[in-house]
């Protein structure tokens, strides 16, 4: 224990830094602080618990040094509970031995070059920010949380590659309860988002999956929530989207399902019960790489219409219903230069 940090252990000239420990109180500032000017640093606190009056982990590395934290439950009671920063070798942090609260952010894992970053964790919560923030610039970015829940005052977890590395998520419950459940998005290498093991729940909008260059996005969920925005929103610039939602239900205050390839990739989607309070239940269209709906396992229902399909290009489109509601229109399909296809099931009803 320490009156301001319990643990500091720091190299400036590229040796690196190890630390392995139990339990660690930092009263002042921080639990445990190791930094690291290109040598690596490596913190390990698996056999005990970390709490730090500001943060209650800070692996800082300003070289090129890869950042390794492996934890059990660790505490930051005014800023992060876990802090890990590296300039291009990489981030790993594991906390899946116990449970991570931060004041502000839970686990803030970052490489400002191209790093690969990587987060793996139980329960975690943030007071104020995010739950879980993951960034790379390139190298790419996982998060799993499946072995446990993650709540955020702002996101439950915010994944971002600023260039064109993957973003690879899969989750149990994830609560965002100002913004969004889940956020990620990439420049190029592609999404996945798999919540099927759980609950995604946001004030705003569930889950984010979003590629602004050719990466495909996939995004596979059990229930999702949203109060304002969208249940799900999926897009890509050409590399595809689809989204299966068949293992659960899709609530939105908006749209249920938001589905777009902004070019030529083929865009499906596969859903049980959605509904969209306040706009469309589904919500799915390309430019050319043709679209497929099929929610014939359960009941979509819009304020607006209940499904609209389309495809600005040559693609086709084809929906396969089972029940579809919508205020003013039931179905509504729209190819441009293909063919459109629907079909309903034996019992099915349409209304709009």
């Amino acid at each position: 224990a320490g009156a301001t940090t319990g643990i500091s252990a720091q190299d400036f000239v590229g040796g690196g830094v190890n630390v392995t420990t139990a339990d660690v109180t930092g009263m002042g500032i921080n639990g445990v602080f190791a930094y690291s000017n290109g040598g690596g640093v490596s913190v390990d606190s698996s056999a005990g618990t970390v709490i730090g009056g500001s943060n209650g982990i800070v692996a800082a590395e300003y070289g090129a040094g890869a950042v390794s934290i492996t934890t059990a439950d660790v505490t930051g009671m005014n800023n992060n509970g876990i802090y890990a920063r590296s300039n291009g070798g990489g981030v790993s942090v594991d906390s899946s031995a116990g449970t991570v609260i931060g004041a502000t952010t839970g686990i803030n894992a970052q490489d400002g070059g191209a790093g690969a970053v990587n987060v793996t964790t139980a329960d975690v919560t943030a007071s104020r920010f995010d739950g879980i923030y993951a960034v790379s610039d390139g190298g790419g970015v996982s998060v799993d949380s499946s072995a446990g829940t993650v709540t955020g005052e702002y996101d439950g977890i915010s994944a971002q590659d600023t260039g064109a590395g993957a973003i690879i998520i899969t989750t149990a419950d994830v609560t965002g309860m100002s913004f969004n459940g889940i956020e990620a998005r990439s420049s190029g290498g592609g999404v996945s988002v798999d919540s099927s093991a759980g609950t995604v729940s946001g004030a705003s909008t569930g889950i984010v999956a979003t590629d602004n260059s050719t990466g495909a996005v996939s995004v596979t969920t059990a229930d999702v929530t949203s109060m304002i925005s969208n249940g799900i929103f999926a897009y890509s610039n050409g590399g595809g989207v689809n989204v299966g939602s068949s293992a659960g239900t899709v609530t939105s205050g908006y749209i249920g399902i938001v589905a777009i390839d902004n070019d030529a990739g083929a865009v499906s989607v596969t859903s049980a019960d959605v509904t969209g309070v306040m706009g469309n239940g589904i919500f799915a269209r390309s430019s050319g790489g043709g679209v497929s709906v099929d929610s014939s396992a359960g009941t979509v229902s819009g304020f607006y219409s209940g499904i609209i399909a389309r495809d600005n290009g040559a693609g086709s489109v084809s929906v396969t219903v089972d029940d579809v509601t919508g205020d003013m229109i039931g179905i509504r399909t729209i190819a441009t230069d293909g063919a459109t296809v629907v079909t309903l099931g034996s019992d099915a009803i349409v209304t709009g």
